[in-house]
């Protein structure tokens, strides 16, 4: 057998525009593929796009896509920065709506976004926040002795499922500890997402999320609306909170004649490129960009 040093196959590839966009410090990378063909993309690919260092960085990846159902204004895939398959994501849904404005996607005012765990209406409000009702929740139940000695749990499942544990101090070390249990325990065999949060008043929270598939968050849409059902339910929580989470705080309405959740803040685009994506599903490791 013959070894060729210094050469590397060379695999095809497409060049494929982006959006890379936040809110409330979590980040996302939206790939239009409504106006562009999207190659079909490897768990390794979406890794490596994930990477801060080696890719562009982010916690989900978004693709629009054309919707199956003709109700349906687009349809949204999510994976999570280890390239798991989301069903859903509340600030990630705000983000697509805003990027459907700002490049002319459709010309309704009112969106509806088809996912994984159902449809979800966007809007834009006076102020220029996004709005988007995530529904109403699928289940709701309490948690206790989920471990030994462990605090009072709840569970709220908004088309993905969140653990929501009340704390009075946010120790973002416990956190990623208690996050990184809940992915093995029984109870949770597709793993779960974990917030901790703390009831300042009746008006105002602050919660800090553990996401499955991408660790600790600066914020997290769908763990801020599953914490502030908890507050509602338990604590008599306002039916509009003002949620700190992260870099920012988040507006959560909750629709008590329908029973829905309601997720509202500001959206920012960060910035715009093209990458290379390989037509090709075997993508190296991230490892072989370092020195071994």
């Amino acid at each position: 057998m013959q070894i060729t040093r210094g050469k590397r196959l060379m695999y095809p590839s497409k060049t494929v525009y982006f959006s890379k966009m936040e809110s409330m410090g979590n980040d996302f990378v939206i790939f239009d593929g409504l106006r562009q063909s999207i190659p079909a993309l490897s768990t390794q690919s979406i890794v490596h796009l994930g990477h801060r260092r080696f890719g562009v960085g982010f916690d989900q990846l978004l693709i629009l896509e054309p919707p199956l159902a003709p109700e349906h204004d687009f349809r949204l895939k999510i994976y999570n920065a280890d390239g798991s398959e989301a069903r859903q994501c509340g600030n990630g849904a705000r983000c697509t709506v805003q990027f459907a404005y700002e490049h002319g996607l459709c010309p309704k005012r009112m969106l509806l976004i088809e996912t994984l765990s159902g449809p979800i209406q966007g809007v834009a409000t006076p102020d220029g926040m996004i709005d988007v009702c995530l529904g109403t929740p699928k289940a709701y139940e309490a948690l206790p002795n989920l471990w030994d000695n462990a605090p009072m749990a709840y569970f709220v499942d908004l088309g993905n499922p969140h653990c929501v544990i009340l704390q009075q101090t946010i120790d973002e070390n416990l956190l990623a500890t208690w996050g990184e249990r809940l992915q093995q325990h029984p109870r949770f065999p597709d793993g779960i997402n974990l917030t901790f949060l703390h009831h300042i008043d009746a008006q105002r929270l602050k919660v800090r999320t553990f996401e499955r598939g991408v660790g600790l968050t600066p914020s997290c849409g769908s763990g801020a609306s599953a914490a502030a059902i908890v507050a509602i339910r338990e604590l008599a929580a306002q039916p509009v909170l003002s949620v700190e989470a992260g870099c920012g705080h988040l507006t959560i309405r909750w629709d008590q004649e329908h029973e829905r959740v309601h997720l509202i803040g500001a959206v920012t685009t960060v910035f715009e490129g093209s990458l290379e994506l390989k037509v090709h599903p075997n993508e190296p490791p991230v490892s072989e960009f370092c020195d071994q």
